[in-house]
Order: C-alpha cells, then structure tokens, then sequence
C-alpha cells in the first residue's frame, strides 16, 4: 500500500512539475512558423542560435539570404546577397558619381527595422574600400580596407 501511494505521489509531481516547466506550446518554434510565411518559397534552410535570436540561413530564388527572429518570434532583418544591376538607380548613380565608374561587388542588401543599407566592397586604382550606403544614395561610411 505504501509503495502504491509513493508511486501514485510521484506520478503526480512529475506530471504537475513537468507542466508547469514546460514553456507555452508553440513558442519555441513561433520564429520557424513566422520564417515559413514570411518566405514560403525559400529553400537549403539552415537555424542556428546567436544568444537569445534565431538566425536562419537559406537561399531565396537563386541567391543566398540570411533572417534574424527574436525569441518572440519578430523578424528583425535580413540580409541577401545582391547584383549590382539589383540596386536601385539613385545607388547605382551615386557609385559611379563618387568612384569614377568602378563596378562594385560583394554586395549585400541588409534590412533592419531602421531602414535599409546596401554593404559592398569596390576597388579603384589598386586602392579597396568597403562603403554603406542607403537606397537614396547618401553613404553612410566609406573605409579604405
């Protein structure tokens, strides 16, 4: 009888404790079901962890992209990989303008919740430089690399 009210006890407070310990069903993959309907065609998904975000890599249409999730599940931004033909017009012409028509590569468009940037790499007259700059074409820094 003993044995039979020991294991009925510790049934219960294994199954209240669990419960009670268990987060909300849901939330943890709450940025997974956000990233499948913010991008339902992306495919080579790849989730790792950085701190307390969820960071997912993936390729969208032929081009390599990146997402970051707060643990709630928001979308913070993202990053892809972009062609110089792919930048708007005001960015394109203010490259040119301030390089002498030296072609840009390694570009990225990086959107956050404060706007958005294109980062890229260029080179002119075996000088490098690595430079941001906003879609209306202001730069917002420009360092000899």
């Amino acid at each position: 009888m003993k044995q039979f009210i020991f294991s009925a006890a510790l049934l219960l407070t294994l199954s209240f404790s669990s419960s009670y310990a268990s987060p909300v069903p849901g939330d943890e993959d709450k940025p997974e079901r956000n990233f499948k309907k913010t991008f339902p065609t992306a495919e080579c998904i790849k989730w790792s962890t950085e701190g307390d975000y969820r960071k997912v890599s993936f390729v969208l249409y032929g081009r390599g992209a990146q997402a970051l999730f707060s643990p709630q599940g928001d979308l913070l931004g993202t990053v892809r990989n972009v062609f110089y033909s792919d930048m708007p017009i005001k960015v394109m012409m203010a490259i040119k303008k301030r390089f002498d028509n030296a072609t840009p590569f390694a570009i990225t468009e990086i959107n956050r919740l404060e706007g958005t940037e294109y980062r890229f790499t260029i080179e002119v007259k075996n000088n490098r430089y690595e430079a941001t700059i906003s879609p209306d074409g202001n730069f917002n820094r420009v360092s000899n690399k």
